[in-house]
């Protein structure tokens, strides 16, 4: 028997066994907790390192600033889609399936919206890493270390919370909107 003392963390579902409100409240977190605030934290970072070392990074630092700029933007907007329209209705889905009804209360025209813009984020990415050589220092640019993992981790979450999206939610729910699934 583990002792409360052992340093295993505790067991988490893994999406695809999560309910839909399980997976909806998962985004959501992420979305406030991890997601926004580790992109302002970047560019904060960003823009730091480049008052302080700006003459000997200026080049990487300008465009990686612009590139967590336009992430946020986009970010922004597809965070209020998701949230004010995906979410809900991926909800009221099971609303409607708990009421015994198949039929969906909303249209999901969104999705091909939010799959586009998933697919931005990761080009943002593929940018990012080709301006840090994936993430590796120059020689002498320790100063860049917080901000080349601090980049890393952010790509790492953002690539699993649009998988859960793009492999778990979305097809569940569609499934759902059609008739031929269970939430």
């Amino acid at each position: 028997m583990k002792k409360p003392t052992d340093a295993t963390p505790p067991e988490r579902k893994l999406p695809e066994d999560m309910t839909l409100g399980e997976l909806v409240t998962l985004l959501e977190k992420e979305h406030a907790n991890v997601i926004v605030p580790s992109i302002l934290r970047l560019r904060e970072l960003a823009d730091r390192i480049l008052k302080e070392h700006g003459c000997r990074y200026e080049g990487v630092l300008s465009a990686l600033a612009n590139e967590l700029k336009s992430l946020e933007r986009e970010l922004h907007e597809h965070i209020c889609k998701e949230e004010h329209e995906l979410f809900p209705a991926a909800l009221g889905l099971r609303e409607t399936e708990e009421k015994g009804s198949r039929k969906s209360p909303v249209q999901f025209s969104v999705i091909p919206e939010l799959q586009h813009e998933h697919e931005n984020a990761t080009d943002v990415f593929v940018r990012i890493r080709h301006l840090t050589g994936n993430y590796r220092l120059p020689e002498g640019g320790e100063c860049l270390s917080g901000l080349y993992d601090g980049l890393r981790s952010l790509e790492t979450t953002l690539l699993y919370h649009i998988g859960v999206e793009e492999k778990v939610l979305l097809p569940r729910a569609m499934k759902v909107a059609v008739g031929k699934g269970k939430l």
